[in-house]
């Protein structure tokens, strides 16, 4: 997981990622936060505090409450 700041589209952040040295490989999600989105202030904080880092995915279960897309589909 990678968090950016400024508004990109998947492309440019792909780009970005890769430039940086930081580009994951594989697929790539990108899920835009508008100012004034209703984000919990620690996930918000959590993604302020690592921008432009490749997020290890166990870091990011923990810091972003993330889960998986199987995961994710088993909810609905």
């Amino acid at each position: 997981m990678i968090v950016f700041q400024g508004k990109l589209d998947v492309i440019e952040a792909a780009k970005k990622a890769h430039r940086l040295g930081i580009n994951p490989g594989g697929e790539v999600v990108a899920i835009p936060v508008e100012e004034g989105h209703n984000v919990p202030t620690d996930i918000f904080e959590a993604m302020w505090n690592n921008v432009d880092r490749l997020i290890p995915v166990e870091e990011a279960r923990v810091l972003f409450q993330a889960m998986s897309r199987k995961e994710y589909e088993a909810l609905n």
